[in-house]
């Protein structure tokens, strides 16, 4: 009896969904064909499960399509990547580089700084030990981005100026303990040779844009803050160890004790 009546409904049921749900929206056979591609239907709840706009992601094709290249972008995206991981990253590993390196020389006074061309601060009286602390992904080979401030300082060869290297965790979502850092971070300092090429540049940079308008026809387009990229591979084959960093501090700033000696 069902079937006498509602037969007909029953060969229909798929065609009538389809018009009260599809065939009543603005929904195309192009979007109904993309839910029948597995890639697309990922990338569909990338975007649902995104915290960016519609209207952004619209706009960045928009542009994409009009340069007709995604490089560029994808390029400077990855270096604010890069930046903002390691700034969260030397947040949470600030702290506890100040502790290994207190613990390690008690009685000098160990400070953070906020702001200048260096993190830590290590002082023995009137002597001071400074120190710029860089991360960087693990097992990465990107260039280290400094500051001109930071290059500057570099360029001086001072021996108590040192740049130290770690690199993050494969989980950056871990908890990083001292032995984290006795273990992982390096230093290296006299680096004004891997830094001259790129400070050279950044001090021609200044000369054109500050003769803007007056001698210079050149136009920069520049995306975020100027920094100076330096080879991290160059910088870790000339680094050394946490234990070596420490010697290299009392050495500076202790006054008449025998100098330890570095390891060779």
């Amino acid at each position: 009896m069902v079937n006498n009546y509602l037969g007909v409904f029953h060969n229909e049921a798929k065609s009538l969904l389809f018009k009260l749900t599809v065939g009543n929206s603005n929904v195309g056979i192009g979007a109904i064909k993309l839910l029948q591609d597995e890639k697309s239907v990922n990338l569909l709840s990338k975007i649902k499960g995104s915290s960016v706009a519609t209207e952004d992601l619209e706009e960045l094709i928009d542009i994409v399509s009009e340069i007709g290249s995604t490089e560029g972008l994808k390029k400077r995206a990855e270096q604010i990547r890069e930046e903002k991981k390691h700034r969260e990253f030397l947040y949470k590993v600030g702290e506890r580089v100040e502790e290994a390196i207190r613990e390690a020389l008690a009685g000098f006074e160990v400070n953070k700084v906020r702001i200048g061309s260096y993190d830590l601060e290590v002082c023995n009286g009137d002597r001071k030990y400074q120190i710029e602390v860089k991360s960087f992904m693990n097992g990465s080979h990107y260039p280290l981005l400094f500051a001109p401030s930071q290059a500057k300082a570099v360029m001086k060869n001072s021996p108590n100026y040192s740049v130290c290297m770690i690199e993050r965790p494969n989980d950056e979502t871990s908890e990083i303990s001292i032995n984290y850092i006795r273990e992982h971070l390096r230093f290296a300092k006299d680096l004004s040779a891997e830094f001259e090429s790129g400070y050279n540049d950044y001090l021609k940079f200044q000369e054109i844009t500050h003769n803007y308008g007056k001698k210079s026809k050149l136009v920069f387009d520049v995306l975020g803050q100027v920094r100076v990229e330096v080879d991290k591979d160059a910088l870790s084959q000339r680094s050394r160890s946490f234990e070596e960093l420490i010697i290299d501090i009392k050495n500076q700033l202790v006054i008449g004790s025998e100098k330890l000696e570095l390891a060779s």
